[in-house]
């Protein structure tokens, strides 16, 4: 236990008398909705994690008196750094009351300590505390692909915004659909017509990942430096077995019943002011190619997935990262390139590490829409 000397905050790790008041934190912060993801994800996060088994979690909390004011932990996660697999923690929930803001630093602390720190996202702030700290950047344009397919949860958020808050609770999904046509909001881009795929691989439901995506990622892991290592162990723990019941894995087979191409997919809650659900989005988390040139492939289950997704009502499709090659072929199936989705990875090697010319080159990075914290939070 430390203490930061500013009325008495002490740095501690968590514990379950923490737990009422963490909660009560993340409430204030982050809404309803996130609060009761971050609820059902602790476990499978934190304990279920196949790789606590090579290190442990970190979990640190800063209190005063009996609250919980601070709050800062790490998982571990399977990283590539050419060719070899290491154990890093993963960075996320980090939070702090603005009036104990300064706890944010030996909270980040006890995280960047440990050494081989994997970080993504966050705020201006955080990004100050992770350069402070002597995390690397890494400046990821990821890019950002989109399908648009409605524009109703655009619009809910906009009249919820502009509503006095007796009325909000008629912004509702049948309003919106009838005023979008008349309050298309100023952001939002015309609907797209589905992919449409002529060929004849046949998609089929994937209910586990097994030896043969493990076979593939072989083949697609060679062409980065850098990245999580997605083998089956992670896919199942990060989709399959994870807490969110949106998520769904498809696949398309050879002729010799060998893995031609793999993808998963779910649904993302869109947000309003008051970070509460309002309409929702569909993702393409994960992307997995035997041939990173098997256009046929890349149809056939990017079509599968947004037809699957649009008849959840979703307003938009996405898509982020992935291989840059694919991204032209993304754009000729009705995506278009957004600017808005630029995200900073900072990692921290050690001794043991490349250069920080070799990790900080976006290019030598694969990465995706289900890497990092923020998607465990927000996918439903």
């Amino acid at each position: 236990m430390t203490s930061t000397g500013q009325d008495q905050v002490r740095i501690e790790p968590f514990g379950p008398r923490h737990w009422p008041g963490l909660m009560r934190l993340y409430l204030r912060w982050f809404g309803a909705h996130a609060a009761g993801r971050f609820a059902a994800r602790w476990q499978w996060q934190f304990a279920s994690n196949p790789y606590v088994a090579l290190r442990r979690p970190v979990i640190a909390v800063a209190v005063l008196g009996d609250e919980v004011v601070g709050h800062h932990a790490a998982f571990p996660l399977p990283l590539r750094v050419d060719g070899s697999v290491r154990t890093f923690l993963c960075s996320c929930d980090m939070v702090a009351e603005p009036r104990h803001r300064i706890t944010a630093i030996p909270l980040a602390q006890r995280i960047a300590s440990q050494g081989d720190v994997l970080a993504s996202g966050g705020s201006p702030q955080a990004r100050r505390i992770g350069s402070l700290l002597g995390l690397r950047p890494v400046t990821l344009t990821r890019q950002h692909l989109i399908l648009t397919r409605r524009q109703g949860g655009a619009v809910r958020r906009m009249l919820r915004r502009r509503l006095p808050g007796f009325l909000r609770s008629f912004a509702g999904p049948r309003a919106a659909a009838f005023l979008a046509p008349m309050l298309r909001p100023g952001s939002a881009r015309r609907s797209r017509p589905l992919p449409r795929y002529a060929g004849s691989l046949q998609v089929e439901p994937l209910a586990r990942f097994g030896a043969g995506h493990d076979a593939l990622w072989r083949e697609l892991s060679a062409h980065a430096r850098f990245g999580l290592a997605k083998d089956s162990t992670y896919l199942n723990w990060r989709y399959v077995d994870a807490p969110a019941t949106s998520l769904r894995c498809a696949q398309v087979r050879d002729r010799g019943g060998a893995a031609r191409g793999e993808v998963v997919f779910g649904l993302r809650a869109g947000l309003d002011d008051d970070l509460e659900p309002c309409g929702q989005d569909g993702e393409i988390f994960e992307l997995f190619l035997a041939d990173p040139s098997d256009g046929d492939a890349l149809r056939a289950l990017v079509g599968h997935a947004c037809r699957e997704l649009d008849q959840a009502g979703v307003d938009t499709i996405a898509t982020t990262g992935l291989l840059r090659r694919w991204h032209a072929a993304f754009e000729e199936l009705g995506f278009h390139r957004s600017e808005e989705e630029h995200r900073e990875t900072w990692v921290t090697v050690g001794a043991r590490g490349p250069s920080v010319q070799a990790v900080g080159d976006p290019d030598a990075w694969l990465v995706s829409a289900g890497d990092g914290d923020q998607a465990f939070t927000w996918t439903v």
